[in-house]
């Protein structure tokens, strides 16, 4: 479906005020990302936000959804893919790490934007059960052990958030790093292998 003139200056338009206010949230905080510092940064009148967005929660709700909506397109190209399990894994885990590096400001904007549970459970439902699918299909081909999907596809993603807020707070490792890290940890498990200690 081709866009209007109109529509394409507005997604336009749309962006450069949520990606604003992705800038002034990682520069400034969330209390700092007033809407007269988000139109100053996106060089616009202050009234022209909301032409777009009724308020600033809404204008960071949004700049939220869509970075999730970025990321989650990334995910499925992977994990949508006919590679092995143990490619997809890998790069299913340096996808998300990498995304999450390069979008320092769209963590914080998540966390801020997200602070009540319906919000990040709505988000987070859409990234379980493309990574419960993945993870049946997976279980389905024999590539991986039969164990119970939920739980498998639970500890995968909860596992992987918890290296993202590390990554947040460290000097993290190189992203290939932590991507084999985890990927080790899942492939692998913690016991040695036989004749190693």
């Amino acid at each position: 479906m081709t866009m209007t003139k109109q529509q394409v200056v507005q997604a336009f338009r749309m962006q450069s005020i949520r990606d604003a206010a992705s800038r002034v949230v990682s520069q400034h905080g969330v209390g700092g990302a007033t809407i007269d510092a988000i139109a100053a940064e996106a060089g616009i009148a202050k009234g022209t936000i909301y032409l777009y967005f009724k308020s600033r929660e809404e204008l960071l709700e949004s700049a939220a959804d869509h970075a999730v909506t970025e990321l989650m397109a990334q995910v499925a190209g992977v994990l949508e893919s006919n590679e092995p399990f143990d490619v997809q894994l890998r790069r299913f885990f340096r996808t998300v790490l990498a995304y999450f590096d390069e979008h320092r400001d769209f963590f914080r904007l998540y966390q801020a934007a997200c602070k009540e549970e319906e919000c990040r459970s709505r988000r987070y439902t859409e990234y379980f059960k493309r990574i419960r699918a993945w993870v049946k299909r997976a279980m389905e081909a024999d590539e991986v052990r039969r164990l119970d999907v939920d739980r498998v596809a639970l500890v995968l993603s909860e596992s992987l958030g918890a290296v993202i807020q590390r990554r947040q707070l460290d000097a993290p490792p190189p992203v290939d790093a932590d991507t084999e890290w985890l990927a080790s940890l899942f492939l692998d498990g913690l016991m040695p292998k036989k004749g190693k200690i």
